[in-house]
C-alpha cells in the first residue's frame, strides 16, 4: 500500500500490502460508476466577459475534493485496505468520510483547531471518528501520518497524490465535452495545489495548451506566488485566513515543475473580497459558497488585471460546505467588514459595536451583544425577483435560526427592489420589523433593519 510518510518533502512511501486474510471486496479504482458526478457548467456574464461557472459545489461532498479523493479510494479499497486516515481543514475530511461510507470502510479525520465547529459536526455525522490536533492543518497531519502506520490503513491526504490529481483532471474532460469553445482562462482557488494540479494534468490530456490558469490565493496564506517566484517551496510560518480550507503552511512541492510548463498565473485577495464574491454569486446564481472559492470568484467582480484580456472565463466555483446561512447573511452587511484570523470563531468577521444599529424586532435580540452585531442586512441586485426571494429566505432563516422566538419565516419577494412593491412583498411574507432602503451602487440596494 502506498502512505505519505514525510510532511515536508516526499508524502508518501511503499509500506507492506494488508493480507488476503483481511482485505475487503475489491471495488474499480476507476470502473463505471466513480463516486463523482459530473457537475453542470453555468453560462453567465461579469461586465462584458463571458464567465460559465464550474458547478463543483453540487458534488455529493459539497466540493470538488470528491472526485481525487473518491479515486484514490476506491484504488484503496480494490487494495484491502480496512481503515482511511485523513488530514483535513474541512472539505477533504468530509469527502474522505463520504467516501468511506459509499464504500464500508472506516474513517478517522484529524482536524486543526481553526476547522469550525459545524464542519467537525458535519463529518461525524458521516460515521467518521474525529479528532481535533494542533492549530493548523500541517500539525493535524502529523498526527495523521502517525496513525495511519496502522494495519491495512490507507493515509488519504488532502491534495499531494499523483492518484488525487488524476481524480481532479477529470473536471477538464468535462469541460471539454461542455465548452464550446476553449477557454481563454481557467479561475480556480489555490490551498496546497491538488485542484490546481489536477487541472494542468487536465488541460495536457485534452489538449488546451493555450489556456491560461490564473490560481488564487488569500493574502494571508500565500505559498504559491511566493514559490514560484523564488523557484522552491516556501513556506508560511502563519496561515491565517478566513478561507480555512485554504490555510495550508506549504504547497505540494510538484506544482513548483507543473506551473513551469504551463501558463500559470497566481494572485492575491483579501477575505473581504472573498467574502463579497460570496454574496454575488449567491445574488446573481443563488449559490452557496465558502470563501474558499470566493477566493477564486473575487477577481472576476474586481476586474483583476490579471484577467485583461480574457474573453472566455471558466471559473471553478470549487466548494459550499465550510460556510452556513448566517455567514453568508453576515457577510453581505453594507460596510466593509473587518477581518479575523482564521482560528476565530462565528462568522470570521467582527465590527466595533458603535458600528452597529440596534434591532426593534424581538427576534433579533440575538444579535444584541457586541460579539455578534446589531444588525443584519441583505445585499440584493435588481431586476431578478426570484434571486431576490432567494436571498431574502436565506437572511430571515439565518435570523431565525439565531433565536428562539419562533417566527413564522415567509419569503420576501421583491420585485426590481421598488420600495412600494418590497414593503408590500414584506408585509404580505410576515416580515414584522421595519423596512430601510438606502443605495450603495448602480442596480444595486441594500435592505435592513433599524
Amino acid at each position: 500500500m502506498t502512505a505519505h510518510a514525510n510532511v515536508a518533502s516526499s508524502y508518501f512511501a511503499d509500506r507492506p500490502a494488508a493480507s488476503a486474510a483481511t482485505a475487503l471486496p475489491a471495488v474499480p479504482a476507476r470502473g463505471p460508476y466513480p463516486l463523482h458526478i459530473e457537475t453542470p457548467l453555468l453560462e453567465s456574464r461579469v461586465g462584458d466577459r463571458r464567465v460559465q461557472l464550474k458547478l463543483e459545489n453540487l458534488q455529493p461532498a459539497r466540493s470538488f475534493k470528491l472526485r481525487g479523493i473518491g479515486h484514490l479510494c476506491q484504488h484503496h479499497a480494490a487494495n484491502g485496505i480496512r481503515r482511511f486516515v485523513c488530514s483535513s481543514a474541512g472539505n477533504a475530511g468530509y469527502a474522505v468520510a463520504w467516501a468511506g461510507r459509499a464504500l464500508g470502510i472506516p474513517v478517522t479525520v484529524v482536524i486543526p483547531e481553526t476547522t469550525p465547529d459545524f464542519m467537525r459536526q458535519r463529518i461525524a455525522a458521516l460515521g467518521a471518528e474525529v479528532r481535533c490536533e494542533g492549530r493548523v492543518w500541517d500539525e493535524a497531519n502529523a498526527v495523521a501520518l502517525t496513525l495511519a502506520q496502522a494495519r491495512a490503513t490507507a493515509f488519504i491526504p488532502p491534495f499531494d497524490h499523483p492518484l488525487l490529481w488524476a481524480g481532479h483532471a477529470s473536471l477538464v474532460d468535462e469541460l471539454a465535452r461542455q465548452c464550446d469553445t476553449p477557454p481563454d482562462t481557467i479561475l480556480l482557488a489555490v490551498g496546497g495545489g491538488g485542484l490546481l494540479l489536477g487541472v494542468l494534468e487536465g488541460l495536457d490530456r485534452v489538449g488546451w495548451r493555450n489556456t491560461r490558469v490564473v490560481a488564487v490565493e488569500p493574502e494571508g496564506s500565500a505559498s504559491l506566488a511566493a514559490s514560484l517566484a523564488l523557484g522552491r517551496v516556501v513556506e508560511v510560518p502563519a496561515p491565517r485566513s478566513l478561507a480555512t480550507s485554504l490555510c495550508v503552511k506549504r504547497i505540494a512541492p510538484a506544482l513548483i515543475g507543473a506551473c513551469k510548463r504551463h501558463d500559470v498565473v497566481p494572485v492575491t485577495v483579501s477575505d473581504a473580497d472573498a467574502a463579497m464574491a460570496c454574496v454575488h454569486l449567491a445574488e446573481d446564481h443563488g449559490q452557496m459558497i465558502e470563501p474558499a472559492c470566493g477566493a477564486a470568484l473575487a477577481p472576476l467582480y474586481n476586474r483583476h488585471p490579471a484577467l485583461d484580456g480574457a474573453r472566455h472565463v471558466v471559473a471553478v466555483v470549487c466548494g459550499g460546505q465550510v460556510v452556513t446561512l448566517r455567514q453568508l447573511a453576515d457577510w453581505g452587511r453594507p460596510s466593509p467588514p473587518e477581518a479575523t484570523s482564521s482560528g476565530s470563531r462565528g462568522s470570521g468577521f467582527r465590527r466595533k459595536a458603535s458600528e452597529h444599529t440596534q434591532p426593534s424586532a424581538p427576534f433579533l435580540r440575538h444579535w444584541q451583544t457586541p460579539a455578534r452585531g446589531l444588525d443584519y442586512t441583505l445585499p440584493v441586485l435588481s431586476g431578478n425577483p426570484a434571486m431576490l426571494a432567494s436571498l431574502a429566505t436565506v437572511l430571515i432563516g439565518a435570523a431565525t435560526a439565531a433565536a428562539d422566538d419562533g417566527f413564522s419565516v415567509g419569503t420576501l419577494r421583491f420585485a426590481r427592489c421598488e420600495l412600494a412593491t418590497a414593503r408590500a412583498a414584506a408585509t404580505s411574507a410576515g416580515w414584522c420589523a421595519p423596512l430601510t432602503y438606502r443605495r450603495t451602487a448602480p442596480r444595486r440596494v441594500v435592505a435592513g433593519w433599524r
